[in-house]
């Protein structure tokens, strides 16, 4: 997954996750996880991993976005595409299935932003006058793509609200 999809998805709170599972007593090394998965995981799967030392949902940290490498279901092994930010032995797994639709709107911010990197932050500007001023945090993405973010924005009453739909994995 590319930085500008998962920075959208952050935005939005909104990583489209379909199956979920919560994982306990998870051995994480490196990019590989041992545990007794419920999923079936298959290379290119894009997940949001959460890790808790608790099983309640207010414990959980913030996740992120990891693409699945390999599953051996024989080892209980899932490998990542990049080492895992916890070491927590309860994990909270959803995976995430982004919409053709949304995939091509963060391409086209993506393209945004290469063109309009030399100008960010800058919002306008007067030689003659001296007289400039700056974007707000140089996020022009998020004013100029707004009519087209809004039908996939999720409020954020907890960390795991994106998953309020997801059925889970069995």
């Amino acid at each position: 997954m590319d930085s500008t999809t998962e920075k959208v998805m952050d935005y939005c709170n909104n990583y489209f996750a379909v199956l979920c599972e919560r994982v306990t007593g998870a051995s994480v090394d490196s990019k590989a996880v041992k545990a007794s998965f419920e999923g079936k995981y298959a290379p290119g799967m894009v997940l949001r991993i959460h890790g808790a030392f608790t099983l309640s949902y207010g414990d959980f940290g913030e996740g992120a976005m990891y693409t699945v490498e390999g599953y051996d279901a024989r080892m209980h092994t899932l490998t990542l595409d990049k080492p895992l930010h916890t070491k927590a032995p309860n994990l909270f797994i959803a995976y995430c299935e982004p919409p053709a639709k949304f995939t091509e709107l963060c391409a086209k911010i993506a393209e945004y932003g290469e063109k309009n990197a030399a100008r960010e932050g800058l919002q306008s500007e007067s030689i003659d006058g001296y007289s400039w001023s700056a974007a707000n945090g140089g996020n022009g993405w998020k004013s100029v793509f707004a009519g087209e973010l809004r039908q996939y924005r999720n409020p954020r009453p907890t960390r795991l609200y994106y998953a309020r739909e997801c059925e889970p994995w069995l």
